[in-house]
């Protein structure tokens, strides 16, 4: 947390209130960490990613009520239920049913989250590749945990899997050249090019009428445009759809609005280029 660790603000509440059950959620499970979980006076723990049946049953268990009472639907009922709005096809190392199952079901909700996926791990493996080189070991450690708990939640169980050995093998005492990470580099940037190949927009009609709206709004000099602009990424998820996004954005900052709709041609035609249908 940003002001306060976990650690802290469980024996802050420990000294206030002595018999309020109080969870930890962690994305590790080593004993140094289940170590410091007891220390500061957490009632039990939880690792993530979290699933919510596990979640629910564990409140239970630490309230001293019946689990069934407090158990939600987590099931996916068919497989037409899994297929995700605007998702081309399936994505391969994905298991799409178990990050559904970990949001109770919201395909919305999932398909940002895996947008949010590919903005917040794009440079994961440059920036860990950049930290053993420089030898911050705990620093590359701390992004692969971080990775580990992001893959689990939208289903990349291997990555999860493959993150959560190389953070252990990291905050062992083996040296950093021989830990191999080569394996787990490829692994997340193939994964980010796959969602972002598989978070197309598969409808012609509603790209046309967003670049149509964006181009009214720039020759408007429209006050709203920042937060239409916001959302375009909702639409367009590919890499190439954001470096368009971005320099539109840069020139819009410098009020530049010529340029604006300069980039927002070529990005028109890109499209086009790309064959979305």
């Amino acid at each position: 947390m940003p002001q306060m660790s976990g650690y802290k603000a469980a024996s802050k509440i420990r000294g206030n209130h002595p018999d309020l059950p109080v969870i930890a959620m962690t994305a590790s499970a080593f004993n140094d960490i289940k170590a410091n979980i007891h220390d500061a006076g957490f009632t039990r723990y939880i690792a993530k990613p979290i699933e919510p049946a596990k979640l629910y049953k564990l409140i239970a268990q630490v309230l001293g009520v019946p689990p069934a009472a407090l158990q939600p639907d987590t099931s996916v009922p068919d497989e037409s239920s899994k297929k995700i709005p605007d998702i081309e096809g399936d994505i391969e190392g994905i298991n799409t049913e178990t990050g559904l199952r970990n949001i109770l079901g919201d395909k919305v909700k999932y398909r940002r989250m895996l947008i949010q996926f590919v903005e917040n791990h794009g440079n994961t493996a440059s920036d860990i590749e950049n930290a053993l080189k420089s030898g911050r070991r705990e620093e590359a450690a701390s992004i692969i945990h971080s990775l580990r708990g992001s893959a689990g939640l939208i289903g990349a169980e291997n990555l999860q899997t493959l993150s959560g050995e190389m953070e252990e093998l990291l905050r062992g005492t083996k040296p950093a050249e021989s830990v191999h990470l080569r394996p787990l580099l490829l692994s997340v940037n193939n994964l980010i090019d796959d969602i972002s190949d598989a978070l197309i927009v598969n409808n012609n009609e509603k790209r046309i009428q967003l670049f149509e709206e964006l181009e009214h709004r720039i020759r408007k000099s429209d006050e709203t445009l920042k937060f239409f602009m916001a959302g375009i990424p909702d639409v367009f998820s590919r890499k190439t759809d954001k470096r368009y996004i971005d320099r539109i954005n840069n020139a819009l900052e410098q009020w530049d609005y010529d340029a604006a709709l300069e980039v927002l041609d070529d990005w028109r035609a890109s499209v086009g280029e790309m064959n979305y249908t």
